[in-house]
């Protein structure tokens, strides 16, 4: 693996999401999406008959690269015609993902899941989603402000809660204890 393909490795630090990790894993090891040809000498990604120059920085990288993928994956599936409530699971899901990933800059993945959710017990209803072109344009009755998502007939959802964060802390000092008792005994 050269360097120039480790910084593919480095941005897949910047994600939570199983599938993109392997994207970006995979991409560190010359794989590519279809219809995406990387040259490693020019640091560029041929897409689209475009070339795209990308960063050496990992994040701006992982920006980069979750931008094209996104735009590959909304002009690949030809879903332009369909409406929200005719679309697959898969493709509700993908939809969901890149509206996520190109309207909040944290706390991507708990939005992602709380959308989800909300979706899966008609919170959020086919009605509430602005869908043209293969994008989520919009998703009504929702709202993420200040760490707290806000949905119809649902109290608002703190993303970030003290409590949780304790909980965090405790477990890390208990398998700190373990960890050092462990080391005594047996070394």
């Amino acid at each position: 693996m050269s360097n120039k393909t480790n910084v593919f490795l480095r941005a897949s630090e910047y994600t939570l999401d199983e599938d993109w990790k392997q994207m970006f894993i995979d991409c560190s090891k010359n794989i590519f999406p279809d219809n995406m040809i990387y040259d490693e000498t020019t640091h560029t990604l041929q897409y689209n008959n475009e070339d795209h120059k990308l960063s050496k920085k990992s994040k701006e990288l992982y920006r980069q690269m979750i931008d094209l993928v996104c735009q590959f994956e909304s002009t690949r599936e030809d879903t332009s015609d369909l409406e929200w409530k005719d679309l697959d699971k898969k493709t509700k899901e993908h939809a969901v993902r890149n509206y996520v990933v190109s309207n909040y800059d944290t706390d991507r993945k708990k939005i992602y899941n709380i959308i989800k959710v909300a979706l899966h017990v008609k919170s959020i209803t086919n009605a509430d989603i602005d869908y043209k072109d293969g994008c989520i344009i919009k998703i009504h009755n929702f709202k993420y402000r200040d760490g707290s998502v806000v949905l119809p007939h649902i109290p608002s959802i703190p993303i970030r809660t003290s409590k949780i964060i304790a909980k965090k802390s405790s477990i890390h000092k208990q398998m700190n204890k373990w960890t050092k008792s462990v080391k005594q005994n047996y070394t």
